[in-house]
């Protein structure tokens, strides 16, 4: 059985109902309050004519895969909340999984800022890393390639993206840092800890 987003089952969240509701209930406000702001946000930012046009590009591109991200984190709510039980071959479940672990490795892997490069540069950069993004994710959620070269690439990326906006810009990913502690430990921690590990994986979804 291949790799999954979805670690929290609806059996799970009735161990621990209050826990889990709270940080669930707080993630998906959280959402629903981006999914009406990104909208404006990106309509500001291209009125800001002292912004260079491919920074104003970047920053509606942002916020589009941002949005992407949310749009298949509530699939994946809906699978964990639904007990709906998870198949290799569900189209929906795979395309959420997909596109959830592509919105994370973009995250990591950004590191354009704003300067006056060609929009061309702009498109391979953005397109490199969507790429890489997605072959990362493809890979390990399709059982080809092991959690450990999945969290290293985006470790690596996060770094270099880090250390590239280090006298510019806090990238977006210095942020969510905590969150890949969250992952790291749900994914390689004692199996024995599953509740614990559990509520590591629901503060990474929140935090995310």
């Amino acid at each position: 059985m291949r790799q999954h987003l979805v670690r929290i089952n609806d059996t799970m969240m009735n161990q621990a109902p209050f826990t889990f509701n709270s940080i669930l209930i707080s993630e998906i406000v959280i959402c629903f309050i981006y999914i009406f702001i990104s909208p404006l946000f990106c309509i500001a930012a291209c009125r800001v004519g002292s912004i260079h046009r491919n920074f104003r590009c970047q920053v509606c591109l942002t916020s589009l895969m941002y949005a992407i991200g949310i749009c298949a984190r509530f699939v994946l709510i809906y699978y964990q909340i639904s007990g709906i039980p998870f198949t290799d071959d569900d189209p929906l479940l795979l395309a959420a999984d997909l596109l959830r672990d592509l919105v994370m490795g973009y995250y990591c892997g950004m590191y354009e800022r704003n300067s006056c490069s060609t929009f061309l540069v702009i498109l391979i950069s953005e397109s490199i890393n969507m790429a890489l993004g997605f072959s990362n994710g493809a890979l390990w959620l399709s059982g080809y390639g092991p959690f450990l070269v999945h969290f290293s690439y985006l470790l690596l990326a996060l770094t270099c993206s880090v250390l590239y906006l280090a006298l510019s810009i806090v990238p977006c990913a210095i942020i969510a840092s905590p969150c890949f502690v969250c992952f790291f430990y749900n994914v390689l921690g004692p199996e024995d800890w599953l509740m614990s590990r559990s509520i590591a994986y629901a503060v990474w979804d929140l935090i995310f």
